[in-house]
């Protein structure tokens, strides 16, 4: 009753397929950055096209990481370590992509006919 509840849908809708795109998520968890107050939780998603086989490249990788004061009163010192981390990781160019694109965008251009 929830979407309903929120949306006007009726949460008995069913899914289209969009765009001839069927991806298959995988996250990877555990891992932390310690940003002084706070640790952020780390997260590795990637995309496959279909279900993925042993050898299959996926079409996107993105590394995140998450972390939150439930009071919202994030110390200067917390700001920056996590300015630090996220350019750190930009800066790892064997393994990131500066032409990347966001796991939307991927989407949006995979078909362009996707919102005609």
């Amino acid at each position: 009753m929830v979407f309903e509840d929120h949306y006007g849908f009726s949460d008995s809708t069913s899914l289209t397929q969009v765009g001839n795109l069927t991806i298959e998520e995988r996250v990877y968890k555990g891992t932390t950055i310690d940003l002084g107050s706070f640790d952020a939780d780390v997260s590795l998603t990637l995309w496959y096209n279909g279900t993925p086989s042993g050898s299959q490249t996926p079409v996107v990788a993105e590394i995140s990481f998450k972390y939150e004061d439930s009071n919202a009163s994030y110390s200067r010192k917390v700001v920056n370590r996590a300015k630090t981390a996220f350019e750190a990781i930009q800066n790892l160019t064997t393994w990131t992509d500066p032409n990347s694109k966001t796991k939307t965008r991927f989407v949006y251009d995979y078909d362009t006919n996707f919102c005609d």
